[in-house]
């Protein structure tokens, strides 16, 4: 079972629009769609958004909807499941349904850690970037966002 932990980021990812630029020496840029909880209920607003992740160990794209795929074989925290999507949103300033998680019990990290991090310096971590028909794995050591408007 895959356990998936929302990033506490304040937009869930559209279901198109992703562009990935990977660099040897600059890292990763995962340019996506976004809705912001203002937009909410405006279905045709949204805001480019630009997650960059500056050291990145691993970085694969799979071309299969995660959510089909996987089915029966993850799950996603959350703090309160008595409240319906937007509801959660509103009172903790995001949503368990962005998108955009760290994988808690990661086997890629649990393998490849020692690999990729010897002397744990990088506090790398298993991210997951969930698109309509595609996802995107990571694994590196935190990110920033910048949005278009």
């Amino acid at each position: 079972m895959i356990h998936l932990i929302p990033e506490k980021v304040d937009f869930r990812i559209s279901t198109t629009g992703v562009e990935v630029l990977y660099t040897e020496a600059g890292g990763a840029i995962i340019t996506l769609d976004t809705q912001k909880r203002s937009d909410y209920f405006a279905t045709d607003r949204y805001t480019r958004t630009h997650i960059t992740f500056d050291i990145v160990a691993e970085l694969k794209c799979i071309k299969l909807n995660f959510y089909e795929f996987n089915y029966d074989n993850y799950s996603i925290l959350r703090m309160e499941d008595t409240l319906s999507g937007i509801e959660y949103w509103q009172k903790y300033a995001h949503t368990y349904e962005n998108g955009f998680y760290s994988v808690s019990n990661s086997e890629i990290l649990n393998k490849m850690s020692l690999v990729y991090d010897p002397q744990k310096r990088l506090n790398l971590k298993h991210y997951l970037i969930i698109c309509y028909d595609s996802y995107i794995e990571l694994v590196a050591s935190g990110y920033t966002l910048k949005e278009e408007y």
